[in-house]
């Protein structure tokens, strides 16, 4: 029914590249094993070390598939636009 839907924010990450692995460059993504909601972004290196935790309603791991975005994003925005309501993929 109309009155479920909400604005959804889902979040994607790729693997590193073969290049970017091949530069050293350091994985500053954590995905929580527990969860499939937050993530946490590490910053900077030595005592100038940060870390800032973000939720969202979803997050998909680096080695999803493109199925598994689909089936939990896609579909249910197709068939919610099959039925007449506007939606957006952005």
């Amino acid at each position: 029914s109309r009155g479920q839907e909400t604005v959804q924010v889902v979040c994607r990450f790729r693997p590193e590249s073969q290049q970017e692995i091949d530069k050293g460059g350091s994985n500053v993504l954590e995905l929580s094993d527990e969860s499939d909601k937050d993530f946490t972004i590490e910053l900077g290196e030595g005592g100038d070390h940060k870390s800032q935790a973000f939720t969202f309603d979803k997050v998909f791991k680096p080695f999803s598939t493109q199925e598994e975005v689909y089936d939990h994003v896609g579909s249910p925005i197709v068939r919610s636009v099959m039925n007449g309501y506007n939606a957006a993929v952005l």
